[in-house]
This record gives C-alpha cells, sequence and structure tokens, in this order.
C-alpha cells in the first residue's frame, strides 16, 4: 500500500461492463485521478480517491459501467472500523497520547564545546539536576542549570541545553587560564633557562655578561639587570634582550625485537540484546565467550519514528576468534617509527625550535629495538629573573 493510500481514504473499485476501456479514458477526459488499473475477466479493477468517488459514478453511469465497491483504506477509515471494537480504540488513542508525550521525551544527548572537562562528568552533574535520557525537554530551565553546572564544574564559564524533539545538545564553554602578569616596571635579569653555547646574544637594556662562543648552564645570569654609571651609582633596571645558543639533546626510544599478528580461524559468535532506555535484555543466553584470543566489534542501531528518536536500540556484539602468530619486527620499519617519534619528542621539548643537526644510532639487545638520537639545536634561551 503506498503511503498516498493512506493520507487519503482510497476507495477500490470493480467496473463491470462491455464499455470499461472507454470509462477509463472518459475519467482521462474528465481528469479524474485513478491508479493501480488491472483488468480481470469481465472487468477492470481500479483505485480512486474517496473525493472522487460521486464523479466517478456519474461517468460510470453516462457510460453504463456497472461499479462494485471492493474496500477502502486510509487513516481517515480508521475509527470507523474500530468502532465496536473498543479495546483496539483504547490501544490506538493511548498509542496517540504516548507518542505526543515521547516527542517531548529526550532519548539522545550530545556534548560539544568541551575539552578538558569530560563528556561523562557533564553528563552526570546533568542527570543528578534532572537533565538526563527519559526527561522531559519541555521542562529544563536553561538559566537555574546554567547556574547550578557553573557552581559545580568550575572548569566551565557557560553552559546551554538546546532541545530539540527528542534529541537534547549540551554546549559548553571551559573556562581560559588566566594570563601571567608581567611586572614591566621590577627589575630583572636575563638567565639561561638551558645549558648551551652562545651563539648571538643582543641586549636591548641592560649589560651582557657573555659572548659568542661562551658555554653557559642553566640558571646563569646572562644580562645583567644592574647598571652603574660615571659617578659609580648603580641603578636596577629590568634586562631585555635576546639569547640564542646552540643546544644539545640525546633521546632514547626502543620496541621488541619481536611481535605478534592475528591470524582469524573464521570462526566467531554473535550476541544480540535490546536497550530499552537503561534497561538492557539480553536475547542469548549463554554469556561466556569460547574463544581464548578474540576481536570484538559492537553496532547500535537506534529506532526512530517520524524522526523522533525512541527509547529502544538493537545491539549486535560479534566476536571473531584469532591465533597470535609469533613474528619479527623488520628493523627497517621500527628504526623509522622510533625516529619519528624522537624527533617530535624533541620538538615538544624544544618548543619547535630549529633543528641543526641530527644523527641516529640503531642497536639490538635484550631483546630489543633501541634507536638514540643525538641532536643540535639552535634555540632562545633566555628568560627573565626578576630580583629580589
Amino acid at each position: 500500500m503506498k503511503i498516498s493510500d493512506l493520507l487519503t481514504q482510497a476507495v477500490r473499485l470493480r467496473a463491470e461492463g462491455e464499455r470499461t476501456e472507454a470509462f477509463l479514458n472518459e475519467l482521462s477526459r474528465r481528469q479524474i485521478g485513478f491508479r493501480n488499473a488491472a483488468s480481470e475477466d469481465g472487468g477492470v479493477r481500479l483505485t480512486v480517491n474517496r473525493l472522487d468517488l460521486k464523479r466517478v459514478r456519474e461517468a460510470a453511469a453516462e457510460g453504463g459501467v456497472r461499479l462494485k465497491t471492493l474496500g477502502k483504506s486510509g487513516l481517515f477509515t480508521l475509527p470507523g472500523r474500530l468502532k465496536k471494537r473498543y479495546v483496539l480504540l483504547g490501544m490506538s488513542l493511548a498509542l496517540l497520547i504516548w507518542v505526543f508525550h515521547m516527542s517531548n521525551v529526550i532519548w539522545e544527548i550530545k556534548v560539544s564545546g568541551n575539552d578538558k572537562v569530560s563528556s561523562a562528568q557533564i553528563l552526570e552533574q546533568l542527570r543528578q539536576l534532572g537533565v538526563g535520557v527519559g526527561e522531559n525537554g519541555t521542562r529544563i530551565d536553561n538559566r537555574r542549570i546554567r547556574s547550578l553546572m557553573l557552581e559545580r564544574i568550575r572548569e566551565l564559564s557557560w553552559l546551554t541545553v538546546r532541545v530539540n524533539g527528542s534529541r537534547a545538545e549540551v554546549i559548553v564553554r571551559e573556562r581560559r587560564p588566566r594570563p601571567e602578569l608581567i611586572r614591566g616596571s621590577d627589575a630583572a635579569d636575563i638567565t639561561a633557562s638551558k645549558t648551551g653555547m652562545i651563539e648571538n646574544i643582543a641586549a636591548l637594556e641592560g649589560r651582557a655578561l657573555v659572548k659568542k662562543g661562551d658555554m653557559v648552564l642553566a640558571g646563569q645570569k646572562l644580562i645583567s639587570g644592574e647598571l652603574t654609571d660615571l659617578q659609580g651609582e648603580t641603578r636596577r633596571v629590568r634586562a631585555l634582550g635576546d639569547v640564542w645558543a646552540r643546544t644539545w639533546y640525546r633521546l632514547g626510544a626502543q620496541t621488541p625485537a619481536g611481535h605478534y599478528e592475528k591470524s582469524y580461524t573464521g570462526r566467531k559468535r554473535t550476541a544480540v540484546s535490546v536497550k530499552i532506555c537503561d534497561l538492557r535484555i539480553n536475547l542469548f543466553f549463554d554469556s561466556g565467550i569460547p574463544y581464548t584470543f578474540y576481536d570484538k566489534m559492537t553496532s547500535e542501531k537506534r529506532t526512530e519514528l517520524l524522526g523522533m528518536a525512541l527509547p529502544f536500540s538493537i545491539t549486535k556484539d560479534e566476536y571473531r576468534e584469532y591465533e597470535p602468530i609469533s613474528c619479527e619486527t623488520d628493523a627497517g620499519q621500527a628504526e623509522a617509527m622510533l625516529g619519528q617519534r624522537l624527533l617530535a619528542e624533541l620538538s615538544e621539548r624544544t618548543g619547535g625550535a630549529e633543528v641543526t643537526q641530527t644523527v641516529f644510532e640503531t642497536l639490538t639487545e635484550d631483546g630489543a629495538i633501541k634507536v638514540m638520537l643525538t641532536a643540535e639545536c639552535l634555540e632562545q634561551i633566555g628568560e627573565a629573573s626578576f630580583m629580589k
């Protein structure tokens, strides 16, 4: 049955007579819509809309064709069919009321905008405040929820709950860390943040204490904030300048010389369960997994009605057995992987400083492939050290 037959009351007819073909042509001439026309012994079956039934009968009477009603369908015929079936009528009304009520109930919640605060933490606090799966979305007071949530989770600066049918979206904004205040008027020296060899030093304010080629240690004073004038008096300023130095790093990483790969046997087991709200019903009896080594793949299919998510979902867990096969790790691939890992660690430690030279060493010992990285970098090592 077509959707159009459900939305509009359709009438199925049988036309009998010698001029049935002329009758169909007459309906077309009068622009009366019909469908599902099929020839039968001594007649033709067709379907028309209830609103056109009077005009169809007139055309049949003029053409000498007899009409017989075979049946009706559509939503508007349902009350008549259930007129004496009180239980079915009551169930139909209850179903309509339930669907109307469910359209305002939240069955799916999505959190967006969070980075440091987990979605699970936000959803748990909202559930304690009455915003969760199964709750009525029309009763949510955004101002009250926002105020209480900001008190409970200090890392949040803003929150709102947008409800669209049975779906709710929680949009949050996290607090930005307070920026470090720089005391522009306080006296300070420039000291070395790392050990290295000076490549270039430019003192914009203060007195340089080292020169190119000098080796300096972490914490050593590089530009002094104490200046002496011609009269021998000392005044304190805030030293400013850039200090570039060559620094060296030695990093290491390793991976096992052997590993295991999966060889699937082809044996698998599927377990299906139905979830209604927070209640899970297993459709299997034996919950044990007969495999020692296996992969588990879970898929969930949610049900919808007229675009509204319902509190029903079907979950399928598939277990695939495999056997672990011992394999030897390829030295070339291991060296390339570990090398990339060491370069990423070097970039993180130096804050993206310029790497001028790298040397890799690879060795195998104690059942592991080890890669050592020796790197030379050019980076800014000067940092302000305020005087007491």
